[in-house]
């Protein structure tokens, strides 16, 4: 008899936890953590960022939707395996998260598991056929140019661009694909499209740089390098594709000050320095 009350007394003890924690279920506090932590990103407040979102998940084990923007937000700041940890949690809680499996791919790929990134994004791509999986097709082609399989690159560019014809991320990856292939023509009909679309792509007139690059037309590198590098100052390949245009064109000291600039934005990079150091001392 005590036995059966000292189970009963167990078995309604429980009661009251799991009403209480039923209680902290808050969709609406949930949600509101969750716009923070959005916010915090764009503004690259990273770690209020992910405490905004841990709070979102605290109040809502339930939404997905935070577990995926903290394992962006932790792709970002390059803590890959946990990015990694947060897109399979999404994945086990909804199995047909598009953008997570996407997500996952980009961890795998960025540490180097080549494989596993092209798996995730054919199963992307498989999940659900009506879905715009433009992003997989356009990830997918990254791989392939990556590994030299240009063909194969091309035609998934193409399946990306039908998805979304007028993005022009898309239009330039086709464009230095074909400009990789050797053919100069159609990259350049593309990089003009993209053109159209955006006056100001930074990458587009960078890719357009390479392009007249290829093709020993220096003076319009220069400006389309220039110009590229005015849209956005920080990435130092521009200023040192730049440098090489303007060393063709005979004009040494900006070349130093491209280098210089390459420099000042990645400190660290060897090709940089070793440049900068070549071009003073001859």
């Amino acid at each position: 008899m005590k036995l059966r009350f000292a189970i009963f007394i167990l078995i309604f003890a429980l009661f009251p936890a799991c009403s209480s924690q039923e209680r902290t279920v808050d969709v609406n506090a949930s949600n509101e953590h969750f716009r923070l932590g959005i916010e915090f990103a764009q503004y690259r407040l990273y770690q209020n960022s992910l405490e905004e979102f841990d709070l979102a998940i605290k109040t809502n084990p339930d939404n997905v939707e935070a577990y995926n923007k903290k394992g962006l937000v932790l792709f970002g700041m390059k803590e890959y395996e946990k990015a990694a940890r947060l897109f399979q949690e999404v994945i086990q809680r909804s199995p047909k998260h598009l953008q997570a499996h996407i997500n996952l791919g980009m961890t795998h790929f960025s540490s180097g598991d080549l494989n596993k990134a092209e798996k995730l994004w054919e199963q992307a791509i498989a999940l659900t056929p009506e879905d715009n999986d433009s992003k997989a097709h356009n990830n997918l082609a990254n791989l392939y140019k990556h590994q030299n399989r240009l063909d194969e690159a091309v035609k998934a560019y193409q399946v990306a661009l039908k998805l979304e014809p007028q993005n022009t991320l898309y239009l330039n990856n086709l464009a230095d694909t074909y400009r990789k292939s050797g053919d100069l023509n159609k990259a350049e009909n593309l990089l003009n499209q993209s053109l159209g679309l955006n006056p100001n792509g930074m990458l587009t007139h960078f890719h357009l740089g390479l392009l007249y690059r290829d093709q020993n037309k220096w003076e319009e590198a220069v400006a389309a390098l220039k110009k590229s590098g005015q849209v956005n100052p920080f990435q130092g390949e521009t200023f040192f594709q730049l440098a090489e245009a303007q060393l063709q064109i005979k004009d040494r000291k900006s070349a130093i000050e491209s280098l210089q600039q390459a420099v000042k934005i990645n400190p660290s990079n060897k090709k940089y320095q070793d440049r900068l150091n070549t071009i003073r001392s001859s």
